[in-house]
């Protein structure tokens, strides 16, 4: 059900993101005056060029799959943020940058889900870099012996999946069986 959800959600979540530099480019304007002034032919040899501004486009996610809590950590409750940073290449393939930062039990869940996205091919030249956080909660609000995960999403940065706290009592009471044998 929750893969469905994401599926008909993904068209509303995934329109092109807009580009914004995180860094501004500035040119020391009385520098260039005083240069202009000093030595006019200097200048017609120079030209004075900044370097353009990095791209913090994010890439754009054209499939993804609803992650799953892992059974045995759910079990022995072990819940954490998994940190996985990829660089997303021109043609949509992408690769691990760095290795992932995260308690181990969780760690190959998160890169296991992140392998079946799928990334729209983009313009830039470079990989666009992208870090995405998952983050594994246990709701001790609410208690259960099957495993029932909600999972919300922020993408392409983060992705929150929360199961109930795991309760090892069985529901069904097994009773003493009336049939005797001789």
């Amino acid at each position: 059900m929750n893969a469905l959800l994401a599926f008909l959600f993904s068209f509303l979540l995934f329109a092109d993101t807009p580009v914004i530099a995180d860094k501004s480019v500035t040119i020391d304007k009385s520098a260039v005056d005083k240069a202009v002034t000093s030595d006019k032919s200097a200048i017609a040899d120079k030209s004075v060029t900044a370097d353009p501004p990095l791209s913090t486009e994010l890439p754009r996610i054209m499939h993804f799959q609803a992650p799953s809590y892992p059974e045995v950590a759910w079990q022995e409750k072990v819940h954490g943020k998994v940190v996985l940073k990829i660089l997303v290449y021109k043609d949509g393939r992408f690769g691990f940058a760095s290795d992932p930062v995260g308690p181990p039990a969780l760690v190959s869940a998160a890169k296991q889900n992140l392998c079946s996205w799928t990334f729209a091919s983009n313009p830039s030249d470079n990989p666009l870099p992208l870090t995405v956080e998952y983050e594994y909660r246990i709701d001790k609000t609410k208690t259960s012996a099957q495993l029932n995960t909600e999972v919300t999403y922020d993408l392409p940065n983060h992705v929150t999946v929360t199961a109930p706290e795991y309760s090892p009592s069985c529901l069904c009471v097994k009773k003493k069986s009336k049939w005797r044998l001789f």
